[in-house]
This record gives C-alpha cells, structure tokens and sequence, in this order.
C-alpha cells in the first residue's frame, strides 16, 4: 500500500504542473486576476507533493549514506514544504476575493499578508527543528484553516453570483476538503497513523482540486475580461451592446461617483444619467449600481 501512494504522487504532480501551466496560459492571454493566483495555489500543491518524494527517498537511503547527506536532503524536502505553505497561505485569501469580485479593504489585505508571514515563520522552526512537532501542527493548521476560510467567503459571496460556475466549483471543492479534513486534523493532533495514511489526504485532495480546475477553467477563463488599467473593454461593450455614452457613465460609477456628479463630469444633466444608468442596468440585467460594479470586477478578476 505504501509503495501504492508513492505511485500516485506522480499522476498528482502531474496534474497540478498541468492545471498551474493551463492558468497561466489563460492569465498570459485574457489577463483574469484569478487565474494568476490559481498558478500560485497549484504550484504550491506541486511543492508539498514533490516534498514527499524528496522525503520518502531520504528516508530510503538513510541506511546507506552519511548522517549530513541524510540531513541535508531531509532539509531539502522542508524547503519545499516551507515554499508550498507560503504559496498557498498568501494565494488562496487573494482567489477568493478575486473570484468573488471583492474590493480589498485594510483588514483582507493584513490577513492576506500576515498568513505567509506567519507560515514562512512556523516553516523555519520547522526547518531547524526548533520545536518541530508544535511546528508542524501549526504549519498544517494554517494551511488549511486558510483553505476552508477561502472556500467559505467564496461560498458566501457567489449565492448571488451569476457566475453558476463558481457556485458549482466551490461545492465540488469543499466536499473534496470534508473528505480529507479527518485525515489532517488526526495527522495534526498527533496520533500515529501509517506513513500512506498521512500522504493520501494530500494525494486525493490535489488531484481532486485540479480536475475540478481543469473542467472549469476554460469557462471561466477563457474569454477576455470586462475590465483593464480601470477602463471598459470592447468585450463588455460588445457584450451587452453599450453605447458610448453608457460606457462613459459606467466608468463613473466604477470610480463610486452619485448622479450629480457623473452628470457635471459628463456635462450632461441628473435625469439623462439616470436614464442611461436604467438603461444599461436593463442590459446587464442587474438591479443597482452595486451589482453592476460586482459584474465587472468578477468578470475582470
């Protein structure tokens, strides 16, 4: 069974190498925000399942080499480790605010900078061994508190979302984490498990996570976005067949301008702004500005 899971590492780095290069493509090309910290989020998945690797031949040729030479590649192996985990800490927070198309704000962005940092920290306790196992439980703790946090304001903020896909990539998704979530709170209490128990969560959970990617990312990347440098694009203009003067009072509202202050912009008066705002609010099928401005950044990130 042990020599099973070792097998199985290689399909999942596979995949996860296959689902970070796929969104880069698609952020090289369309621009989406998200799909850049989805490059990140799976190059971090790729980090831990390669520390594995790394860790399993360590102790395989500990017998037969120096004590360093074992040190050294045990360390090797928390490297990455330590890589993945401030990957993952600093890139999922950021994916679900861009999928979301959430503004950041003072609070998301310290949470968003303090989880790396704290990770990075734990990480090199755990490099050098300095109170190893209190590293380790925090190290996977914040890791993956950090996924189910993500998955959770995803879940909350896309319920009204028009993107149904979200909706439907997020419930895979956090039946794929409930699965492997007894697994890693068992690992991380310390109770003995077999070496193959501890490295299937991590197995079952990527591979899982980047088909789900996969199967979705083209139709969630795979057009341009509706906004760029904080200006409409001919896409969204296409898209919803927005007259020029429309896209000049939509930029407006973009920028959090009431009525009266569009019109003086535009030279125009109060009733002519709220003429075009009810006809591109008609358009785009939205309700109010709010939903309006949530169209375009969840479209652009």
């Amino acid at each position: 069974m042990e020599h099973l899971t070792t097998f199985l590492l290689l399909p999942a780095i596979i995949l996860t190498s296959i689902t970070a290069g796929a969104s880069f493509m698609l952020w090289s090309i369309y621009h989406h925000k998200s799909a850049l910290w989805i490059v990140y989020t799976f190059s971090g998945l790729c980090c831990f399942l390669v520390e594995i690797i790394i860790y399993r031949y360590g102790i395989a040729i500990e017998k037969n080499v120096t004590n360093s030479i074992y040190e050294l590649v045990i360390s090797f192996s928390d490297l990455f480790a330590l890589v993945g985990g401030v990957l993952l800490a600093y890139s999922l927070p950021k994916l679900s605010l861009s999928f979301t198309g959430s503004i950041y704000n003072w609070k998301w962005e310290f949470f968003i900078i303090l989880s790396p940092i704290i990770t990075f920290i734990i990480g090199l306790l755990f490099l050098i061994n300095i109170g190893r196992p209190l590293s380790i439980w925090l190290l996977q703790g914040i890791i993956f508190s950090t996924i189910i946090i993500s998955l959770s304001i995803i879940r909350l903020k896309s319920i009204g979302n028009k993107k149904t896909v979200i909706r439907k990539m997020i419930k895979k998704s956090t039946l794929i984490v409930c699965m492997v979530l007894p697994f890693i709170i068992i690992d991380a209490l310390g109770f003995s498990l077999p070496v193959y128990l501890n490295d299937i969560p991590l197995i079952i959970f990527s591979c899982g996570i980047s088909l789900i990617t996969l199967f979705y990312i083209k139709e969630l990347f795979g057009s341009p976005t509706y906004m760029e440098k904080n200006k409409i694009t001919q896409y969204f203009i296409e898209s919803y067949n927005i007259s020029p003067r429309e896209t000049d009072v939509i930029e407006q509202v973009l920028e959090g301008l009431s009525n009266n202050l569009i019109g003086e912009k535009l030279f125009i008066s109060h009733k002519t702004v709220e003429n075009h705002i009810s006809s591109i609010f008609r358009k785009t099928k939205v309700k109010n500005k709010m939903e309006l401005v949530h169209l375009i950044h969840s479209s652009s990130n």
